[in-house]
């Protein structure tokens, strides 16, 4: 998760990553935004209205959506090298501006 964004437009005193999330959301749901936050296990992207089923509802009939926000998430790539396991997070680092918040990369 990211604690503090420094360098995003209209935040000119940094903002948490969290906060930044809050603040995007209100604003979609202002706008009439249907925000889904479960699993959607099947989409049919191939005509609209857009189909799609939730986890564990796909033999029941899909429902439908004009725009899909796909949100998987992030993870980092690691490349399995040698020590690469014992150093991570110990010297090896997936996001330097990141971890440039962590007391031992300072």
């Amino acid at each position: 998760m990211v604690l503090a964004v420094e360098n995003y437009p209209g935040f000119p005193e940094g903002v948490s990553g969290p906060e930044m999330m809050d603040k995007f959301r209100a604003q979609s749901v202002k706008f009439g935004t249907n925000i889904i936050t479960e699993t959607i296990s099947r989409i049919d992207l191939s005509q609209r209205p857009f189909r799609y089923w939730r986890e564990s509802e796909e033999d029941l009939e899909p429902e439908t959506c004009d725009v899909v926000i796909l949100a998987t998430g992030a993870s980092a790539k690691r490349l399995d090298l040698p020590g690469e396991e014992t150093y991570w997070q110990s010297g090896i680092s997936a996001c330097a501006v990141c971890d440039g918040a962590v007391p031992i990369f300072r």
